[in-house]
């Protein structure tokens, strides 16, 4: 489990490499999309923390650490601070609000979608947690 959350880690300021790398300017909405979806992963795997009792603190920690490498990303890739923290902001409020209506959707803490109707959760998730 560490070591995903660990993966998460690093995959954040990648997939905001990758994302600068495939727009013209690196801002706006598309900047936000691929930081968002790897954040959503690293939240899924805070909540599935193998200890219930740190769950909460590693839920803190983790929405902390995934606003500050989206920040600290984003200035390394060219973007204004104050922009920087607008799209970590968006990015983190985005994949939370989608955890929360998935969860919600689903009505048990086994996120893994397992039945055909968790698919469609998530996908009526993803759009509503996009709006």
């Amino acid at each position: 489990m560490c070591a995903l959350w660990v993966l998460c880690l690093v995959l954040t300021p990648a997939a905001l490499l990758l994302q600068h790398a495939t727009t013209l300017d690196g801002e706006g909405i598309g900047a936000i999309r691929a930081g968002t979806v790897v954040v959503f992963l690293w939240l899924v795997l805070a909540w599935l923390w193998p200890v219930p009792r740190l769950r909460n603190q590693v839920l803190v920690l983790t929405v902390t650490l995934a606003f500050v490498v989206q920040v600290v990303s984003t200035v390394a890739l060219g973007s204004s601070w104050a922009l920087a923290a607008r799209v970590a902001v968006s990015s983190v409020l985005q994949a939370a609000v989608t955890l929360a209506i998935y969860r919600r959707a689903i009505g048990d803490d086994n996120l893994a979608p397992h039945r055909p109707r968790d698919i469609v959760a998530l996908g009526l998730a993803s759009i509503a947690g996009a709006g």
